[in-house]
């Protein structure tokens, strides 16, 4: 199989997941959250079906690569491929303290790093075995590193009595605007959209158009502009199309498409769960967060987990089987992505 070899930059990441009280069995899912923190610390991407787990990510930094790569906050296990086990050691690393390798996890010398630095993972294109020279740098973007500022073409800010050409109470039609608008004018020059604070109980599809698109909350502090809705792997196409259809009921025909791909499937399977999809080669996000809300409080047949064989396990309605992945962003088949002062969240935590 051909694998494509897509490219994407996770800087700055923040990771939000639940905390149980007392830090061992027992405690509230409703616990305030615990932040662990990247600042440091990059993961870099460009690999075959890999995925990047929230809850297991923090702090480290990964280097890997191949296709159709996703970012998920309860998708994987894997905090990074096999290759990128080997390409980085730890949390620890980021803080500079020495990681001894064994023979099952090896680390690997001086010379052998330098063929993994950022420049080299990120700058080549094309299928496995067969990638051409195509160098990307994303610290040059200077409004994602801070220094500049941009006139935005959209804006999204709840307080709107109503959408207007340029202006949008919702992010997913103010990226369905943008693409209408794109494929009508031909630009290709980046799509800037401002999202004011605020908490969007929306799925955000981003199309594959020509232009690249940039999402980036105005507050600094991502925590205050949050993209939040309730989606997993095991919920049924007919459940997807009554809780979401609304959204997708007149946006343009590439996120039509997105959304019909997924609302006839008996159940929407791990990568149909994500509740942000990006198709967008180029998209930016930053000072922003996504969160995937569910918390292992829905059960169905199809996992195995009949009211006959298993019951809610505790206060909060979270059942001890028949638990379903659920993922925050997912990054299908887009090249050059970019993540900055970013945050991913999960509440999924069962204490018990």
């Amino acid at each position: 199989m051909n694998r494509t070899q897509d490219r994407f930059l996770i800087a700055a990441l923040l990771l939000a997941l639940a905390a149980c009280g007392g830090g061992g069995g027992g405690g509230d899912s409703s616990a305030p959250s615990a932040t662990a923190s990247a600042s440091s610390s990059s993961v870099t991407s460009s690999a075959a079906a890999s995925s990047v787990a929230a809850s297991s990510v923090a702090a480290s930094s990964v280097a890997s690569s191949a296709a159709a790569s996703s970012v998920a906050s309860s998708a994987a296990s894997s905090a990074a491929s096999s290759t990128a086990s080997s390409v980085v050691s730890s949390a620890a690393s980021s803080v500079g303290t020495p990681v001894t390798g064994s023979a099952t996890r090896p680390v690997l010398s001086a010379s052998q790093a330098t063929n993994y630095t950022m420049a080299k993972v990120l700058g080549v294109k094309g299928t496995a075995g067969s990638e051409t020279s195509d160098p990307w740098d994303p610290s040059t973007d200077t409004f994602m590193a801070g220094t500049s500022t941009v006139t935005p073409g959209y804006t999204v800010d709840p307080s709107i009595a109503a959408n207007t050409v340029t202006s949008f109470k919702t992010i997913q039609a103010a990226i369905s605007q943008a693409a209408i608008d794109q494929v009508a004018s031909g630009l290709t020059t980046r799509i800037y959209i401002q999202v004011k604070p605020g908490t969007y109980a929306e799925l955000v599809y981003i199309p594959a158009i020509a232009a690249p698109i940039t999402l980036y909350g105005t507050s600094s502090d991502a925590s205050l502009t949050k993209v939040r809705a309730v989606i997993d792997q095991g919920m049924t196409g007919a459940t997807y199309t009554t809780n979401f259809s609304g959204q997708f009921s007149s946006v343009q025909s590439l996120i039509t498409a997105m959304y019909t791909s997924l609302n006839a499937k008996a159940t929407l399977g791990t990568s149909g769960s994500a509740m942000v999809w990006v198709k967008n080669n180029g998209f930016q996000a930053k000072n922003i967060t996504f969160e995937n809300g569910y918390n292992e409080d829905r059960t169905d047949s199809a996992s195995n987990c009949l009211n006959s064989n298993c019951v809610p396990a505790n206060a909060a309605g979270q059942w001890s089987k028949g638990n379903h992945q659920a993922v925050a962003l997912m990054v299908d088949g887009a090249d050059k992505v970019q993540f900055e002062m970013f945050v991913l969240s999960e509440i999924r935590t069962r204490c018990i």
